[in-house]
C-alpha cells in the first residue's frame, strides 16, 4: 500500500466534507466558507479553545449553522465523534498534545480555506453575504 503525505490525506479528507455541504443554502455556503478563512486567524491572535469556544457558542449546538458544522468537520479529522467530543479532548489535553492539535489544525485550515475558495468560490471573509 503506497504511503501518502498529511497533506493528501488532508486533501483528500477535507474535499469530500466539502461536497456533503454543496446542499447547503447560499448564506450558509458564504458563511461556512467565511469561517474557514477566518478560523486560522482567530486560532493565530485568540488560541485554538478560545477559537473552538467561539464555534461552540455560535453554533449553540445546532446541527445545521455552518460553525457547528465546521466544528464537525475539525472533530472529524481527529477522529471525534463530534463538536462537543472534540471540545472536550481539546479541553483535557496535556500541554504538548495541544500543541499539536494547534499546529495540525493549522496545517488542515490551508485546505478549508483553498476548497472554500475553489468548490463554494468564496474568496475572502471579507466578501461574506
Amino acid at each position: 500500500m503506497p504511503v501518502k503525505t498529511r497533506a493528501q490525506n488532508y486533501s483528500k479528507n477535507i474535499y469530500s466534507q466539502f461536497l456533503a455541504i454543496k446542499g447547503l443554502s447560499e448564506k450558509e455556503k458564504n458563511r461556512y466558507g467565511a469561517l474557514c478563512h477566518q478560523f486560522p486567524v482567530m486560532v493565530l491572535q485568540n488560541g485554538l479553545m478560545q477559537a473552538v469556544g467561539y464555534l461552540l457558542g455560535k453554533g449553540q449546538n445546532d446541527s445545521q449553522k455552518p460553525e457547528t458544522i465546521l466544528l464537525n468537520h475539525f472533530a472529524e479529522q481527529f477522529n471525534c465523534a463530534n463538536a462537543e467530543a472534540f471540545h472536550t479532548v481539546l479541553q483535557n489535553s496535556e500541554i504538548t498534545k495541544y500543541q499539536y492539535y494547534t499546529r495540525q489544525l493549522l496545517e488542515m485550515a490551508v485546505w478549508y480555506k483553498r476548497y472554500a475558495e475553489s468548490v463554494l468560490d468564496v474568496q475572502s471573509a471579507g466578501e461574506e453575504q
